[in-house]
């Protein structure tokens, strides 16, 4: 037998070890029912007095070497996957960490818009996503047979109201309701009667 020979390998086979599942079948490939060592210990039976009185002892010393050093590896691996596990826990009562909300480029555009416009003594109005065909049309100098108030070019109510087309829908409201001399900017979603495509949409923002 050559133990001497088989104790590096053994050895070298245990300190690869990287987890418990290799660790299990490595202990039964040296020490179980048809391990390495547990088929050696069997054959010392058939060895001569002598023999079985060198091999046998080496080979128990060399059984009890091997299983404290996989105790010892499977303590290693066990501490380490409990430290990983530890770093991805994720504790739920921590506060999140908060990160910098990004605003759309369409805000962004229209609060720099607001904010040079009223220091230069602008209000600022928004206007309705609905409104008069009135305040839409007739009062800005679009006839009805205008092509903008065709049915293929604006979104009509069954009231007769319709989507705001454009924010001057709001300079009729704003000139009969407010004092003057009058300085105002109007922002808001319009609406049109397009085909979608890469350019065109249904809503777009607009600014005046």
């Amino acid at each position: 037998m050559h133990i001497e020979k088989l104790k590096p390998e053994i050895h070298a086979g245990i300190a690869a070890l990287t987890s418990l599942k290799q660790l299990v079948e490595y202990r039964n490939a040296l020490v179980g029912k048809k391990g390495t060592l547990t088929e050696m210990l069997k054959n010392v039976a058939s060895l001569s007095p002598e023999e079985k009185k060198t091999s046998g002892k080496a080979l128990n010393e060399l059984r009890t070497e091997v299983e404290a050093e996989l105790a010892k590896k499977e303590k290693e691996i066990r501490e380490t996957e409990l430290k990983t596990a530890e770093s991805r826990f994720i504790d739920m009562t921590v506060p999140a960490k908060t990160f910098g909300r990004a605003q759309h480029p369409i805000k962004i555009v229209q609060s720099d818009i607001i904010d040079i416009v009223t220091r230069m003594g602008f209000s600022v109005w928004r206007s309705p996503t609905v409104t008069t065909e009135f305040n839409n049309f007739d009062a800005l100098n679009i006839p009805s047979w205008h092509p903008a108030r065709d049915m293929q070019d604006t979104f009509w109510l069954t009231d007769k109201r319709v989507l705001a087309t454009q924010t001057s829908c709001m300079q009729n409201h704003l000139m009969k309701t407010q004092p003057k001399p009058l300085r105002a900017m109007v922002l808001g979603s319009v609406y049109r009667n397009e085909k979608i495509d890469a350019t065109h949409d249904i809503m777009f923002e607009q600014v005046e």
